[in-house]
């Protein structure tokens, strides 16, 4: 077996048991009127987190007053939540500011907030840093999880 249907056969293995996992313990299953796409970043990450062997939830409910913060990815076995912020809905400098910018920009400092209190460390990557630096922000990643 070549060494990418090895590394294809691997990941099939992984997916179908976390798949597993997750449906037997049923854990933090999320309101259908809370879920979201999957956008472009979220997928180079969920890549990056693949290639590191990294094993992680995808959009990870914490529950705070009467709703869920929902965060794109949380670290399995450690306290570590993901937030990939696309420039334009996070309000990068270069953005011309509407209402709704202002009103992710407050749920983004709640959901840091929230992060901390609950204990959780929380590592805020952009999009564009996706894009063009995807080694430096996989060695980030790799480097955060690893000396956590």
């Amino acid at each position: 077996m070549n060494s990418e249907k090895r590394k294809s056969w691997y990941f099939q293995i992984l997916y179908q048991k976390k798949k597993q996992q997750l449906s037997e313990k049923s854990i933090h299953k999320i309101p259908d009127r809370l879920k979201k796409h999957e956008t472009n970043i979220e997928r180079i990450m969920k890549r990056i987190l693949r290639e590191l062997f990294i094993d992680y939830e995808f959009q990870f409910p914490i529950k705070w007053a009467n709703t869920y913060k929902i965060y794109d990815f949380k670290i399995s076995n450690k306290n570590i939540l993901i937030e990939v912020d696309g420039e334009y809905w996070h309000s990068a400098e270069d953005v011309k500011k509407n209402f709704m910018h202002l009103k992710n920009k407050k749920n983004d400092y709640l959901k840091n907030i929230i992060a901390k209190k609950r204990g959780y460390k929380l590592i805020r990557i952009w999009g564009k840093d996706l894009q063009e630096k995807y080694d430096d922000v996989k060695q980030r990643i790799s480097e955060e999880i690893i000396n956590y």
